[in-house]
């Protein structure tokens, strides 16, 4: 006999269970690490919310902040004015004033409703424009809103949040309620 003898393994069949474990161990692995990945990547910071001014005002003294911010606040602002009573002709035309004031940054637009129904929408007013009268199809003597948008100087879109005013829409010189 020999001094070392091998031991002999013999194959019992399980070789492809021994290899599917592996596979299937592998890929739960893949999958914990795309999981763990996901998880940190949803914890980080983001960029930017692309409705909001984001800033970081670390190192700045309170002052400098709040110039800031009233900075911000001011280039945002929008004058609405709209005149409290609307004439309505016989023709269907309304008298009106909406101005966009010759300060304000943005364009406007506005719209004229009644009862829920929107019966004026204007195009764009820019800055130091007035609209004196416009068509007002099925406009009655009686309580309107007339909402102002203010819009985007590049695309031309709504931009911030609309105004609304309550006007009266009076004809032939009276006011009703109807």
């Amino acid at each position: 006999m020999r001094a070392s003898a091998r031991k002999r393994t013999r194959s019992n069949g399980n070789g492809a269970k021994t290899r599917t474990a592996r596979v299937a161990l592998i890929g739960a692995a893949v999958l914990a690490a795309a999981a763990a990945a996901l998880a940190i990547w949803s914890l980080l910071p983001r960029a930017g919310d692309p409705g909001a001014t984001v800033s970081t005002y670390q190192g700045s003294d309170i002052m400098s902040i709040q110039a800031e911010l009233d900075r911000q606040v001011k280039e945002s602002m929008m004058t609405v004015a709209v005149s409290p009573i609307c004439t309505l002709q016989e023709d269907g035309t309304l008298n009106l004033r909406v101005i966009n004031d010759e300060d304000n940054r943005l364009a406007q637009s506005f719209t004229i409703s009644q009862d829920g129904e929107t019966i004026h929408e204007s195009g764009r007013i820019d800055p130091g424009q007035e609209v004196t009268s416009c068509a007002a199809e099925g406009a009655v003597a009686g309580a309107a809103i007339i909402t102002v948008q203010g819009l985007d100087p590049e695309t031309g879109e709504p931009s911030g949040s609309p105004s609304s005013v309550e006007v009266q829409i009076t004809s032939n010189g009276a006011t009703s309620n109807a």
